[in-house]
C-alpha cells in the first residue's frame, strides 16, 4: 500500500527538521498507518530528532519504546531520562509514565511521593491511568475516600482496572462502600467489556453476581470487626457480615433501621423467603424481644 498524501506530507517536512512532522510521521511508523508498514526502527529515529528538539510528545514516546524496547534495545534508565524531559515540559502521558516508574521502581528507585506527585499532575489533566493509580496508593495509605474518589474519575473515563476495583467495593463491601450488586454488576459489567489486564476477572466476578453472589472475598464483621472464611451475610440485606448470630444480635438495634427487611433471619440457616414475611422462630423472638 502506498504512503497516503497525508502521508507524504508528513515525511517531506519531516526531512526539512520539522519537529511536529517529525512526530507525526514517526506515529505513522509506529502505527503503520496512513499505507506505511510498521516500522519501529524508523518511528523512533524520527522521535528522536524531535525528541532532541524539545519536542515533549516525541519525548514521552521516545521513551516508552524505550521502557519497551522496541525500535530500540531496552533501557529503563534512559526511559526514566526522556519521560522526565516530557514530564518537566507538562506532557501529560509523561507524567503519567514517569509517575508510573517512580511508583514501581522501574529505571529509578522507588518512590512514592513522587510517583503521587506526577501522577497527581497527570491526573488532573485527564489521564485515566493517572487516576486509577492514585486510588490505589489511597487505597495502600488506608485513605477510602481519596481511593474511592480517583477510582470514580477513572471508571468514567473508561479505565478497565478502576472500574473492576469500584464493582470488587460494591460486590464486598471494601473501602468504607456498602455493598450494592446492581453498582457492582455495573461496574464490572463495563470492565468485562474493556480488554484490560482486569477483564478476565471481571468477567468471572460478573458470573458470580449474576448467579446471585454478592461477594467475592469474605469480609469483616459488622459487629466486632473479625475477619474470616466463615462470617455469614445478613439474610435481611446481604450488605454486611457476621461471625456468629451472637454478633448479629448485638449489632441488629444500630443496623435495623438500614437494613432491607424488617425481620432479618438471625439464625442464617433459615430457607424461608424472607420476602414474603414467611420468618422463622429465631426471627420471632428476636422480633419480640426488641418491641
Amino acid at each position: 500500500m502506498a504512503p497516503t498524501e497525508l502521508a507524504k506530507g508528513y515525511h517531506e517536512e519531516a526531512k526539512r527538521g520539522l519537529a511536529d512532522d517529525q512526530y507525526l510521521s514517526g506515529e505513522c511508523y509506529e502505527l503503520g498507518k496512513d499505507g506505511l508498514s510498521e516500522n519501529m526502527w524508523m518511528a523512533a529515529a524520527l522521535y528522536r530528532k524531535a525528541a532532541e528538539q524539545g519536542h515533549a510528545e516525541s519525548q514521552s514516546q521516545l521513551g516508552q519504546m524505550y521502557y519497551l524496547g522496541e525500535g530500540v534495545e531496552q533501557n529503563l534508565e534512559l526511559a526514566v531520562s526522556w519521560y522526565r524531559e516530557a514530564a518537566n515540559q507538562g506532557d501529560p502521558e509523561g507524567q503519567y509514565r514517569l509517575g508510573c516508574c517512580f511508583r514501581f521502581g522501574m529505571g529509578v528507585k522507588e518512590n512514592n511521593e513522587s510517583a503521587v506527585e506526577w501522577l497527581r499532575k497527570a491526573a488532573d489533566a485527564g489521564i485515566a491511568g493517572a487516576q486509577g493509580n492514585l486510588g490505589s496508593i489511597y487505597a495502600e495509605a488506608q485513605n477510602d475516600a481519596l481511593a474511592v474518589s480517583w477510582w470514580e474519575k477513572a471508571a468514567v473515563l473508561g479505565d478497565g482496572i478502576s472500574q473492576y476495583r469500584l464493582g470488587r467495593c460494591y460486590m464486598n463491601g471494601e473501602h468504607s462502600i456498602l455493598m450494592d450488586a446492581k453498582r457492582a454488576k455495573m461496574y464490572v459489567k463495563a470492565a468485562a467489556k474493556d480488554g484490560s489486564a482486569a477483564s478476565t476477572r471481571a468477567i468471572e466476578a460478573l458470573k458470580k453476581l449474576r448467579g446471585g453472589a454478592l461477594e467475592l472475598e469474605p469480609g469483616p464483621c459488622a459487629s466486632c470487626g473479625a475477619s474470616g472464611e466463615n462470617a455469614h451475610r445478613c439474610q435481611g440485606c446481604s450488605k454486611v457480615r457476621y461471625c456468629n448470630r451472637a454478633c448479629q444480635k448485638r449489632h441488629w438495634a444500630s443496623h435495623r433501621p438500614d437494613c432491607g427487611a424488617r425481620k432479618a433471619c438471625l439464625c442464617f440457616t433459615c430457607a424461608r423467603d424472607r420476602r414474603s414475611g414467611d420468618v422463622c422462630a429465631a426471627v420471632n423472638a428476636n422480633e419480640s424481644s426488641s418491641t
